[in-house]
């Protein structure tokens, strides 16, 4: 009933998880950051991708720096203040690649080539293994890791996306990890429904670094229209239970999709939450840290020489009746 198939992307190859007796299909990019482009469902006799991803290999190279569709975000998500840090008393300068915030951000495995390790297939379900070492050669983080994603897309249109990080080195390392993908049901997000309950928000300089405050978020406790509502806030979520969910519902359509991120020490406790100006899709990032965390320490983890750390965060889909 699942396949794992191999298509043509223009130059590159990209991985379809494929229910094939309903055609449902999920794709990956391997040699793009192991990216999440596609995640295509049947809908109301028809097909919807939920997934605001890269039309073709052209829009993808010209756009993918500015928008991060689908990307990990690996050794940290979000930003680190004009790129410096220090760790265990040494000061580092990472690249920045956000120059108008003069910022680092998210980054830098986004664009590097995953070797393909594993497919596999039943009647349930189909997934995909891929693996990256980086050796520790990038300016400001010489700190070498083992990253590998799993990838499995099932019967019941849930999608699990799984990472398990090494640390090769013979010293601690510091790590935040996260994702980036953009969730589209083809209206724009003003009709849609959202209910998310974080614990609060931080406040976020103009360089989209925290302040150092926070403020209660209530807005969206229950389902409430986006309305004309603007999202880049960075959230932290109640960490006491083991998954904490981002509901967006579009009743035109009834459609939900539920976000699942993984709750607990050093998992998905915080989330990005941010509507781009053409507010066609909607970025629910979950993180393991704050913006800024090789700073602020907020979430920061710390991987001991030959440690592992995993997390999970899962897309649903729900009719909504």
């Amino acid at each position: 009933m699942f396949q794992v198939r191999k298509e043509k992307f223009g130059s590159y190859l990209q991985y379809k998880l494929i229910n094939t007796q309903t055609d449902e299909y999920v794709s990956i990019l391997p040699e793009w950051g192991s990216i999440l482009n596609e995640m295509q469902i049947r809908w109301e006799d028809s097909f919807l991708n939920i997934i605001d991803g890269y039309a073709d290999p052209e829009e993808l190279k010209q756009t993918y720096k500015k928008t991060f569709k689908g990307s990990k975000l690996s050794p940290y998500p979000n930003r680190i203040r004009e790129g410096k840090y220090t760790f265990e008393g040494i000061d580092y300068q990472l690249d920045i690649n956000f120059p108008h915030e003069n910022n680092s951000i998210h980054g830098f495995l986004d664009d590097q080539v995953f070797e393909v390790l594993e497919e596999a297939h039943s009647t349930m379900y189909a997934s995909l293994l891929l693996s990256h070492h980086y050796d520790g050669n990038i300016n400001g983080y010489p700190f070498p890791y083992k990253i590998k994603v799993l990838y499995s897309f099932d019967i019941h249109n849930t999608l699990r996306v799984n990472t398990l990080i090494k640390n090769t080195g013979d010293r601690n390392m510091p790590l935040g990890h996260g994702w980036h993908p953009y969730f589209r049901t083809g209206n724009p997000i003003d009709s849609w429904e959202i209910q998310f309950a974080p614990t609060h928000q931080y406040l976020l300089d103009e360089k989209m670094i925290p302040t150092g405050a926070t403020a209660p978020f209530t807005e969206f406790q229950g389902f409430k229209p986006i309305g004309d509502f603007d999202f880049d806030t960075a959230f932290a979520l109640n960490s006491s239970h083991e998954a904490q969910t981002f509901r967006i519902r579009d009743l035109s359509k009834n459609l939900e999709i539920n976000v699942v991120q993984e709750t607990g020490p050093n998992k998905y406790n915080f989330s990005q939450v941010f509507s781009p100006p053409h507010r066609q899709s909607l970025a629910i990032e979950p993180m393991t840290c704050a913006p800024n965390a090789f700073n602020n320490q907020i979430g920061l983890i710390v991987l001991a020489p030959g440690a592992t750390i995993g997390f999970e965060y899962q897309i649903q889909i729900y009719k909504v009746y």
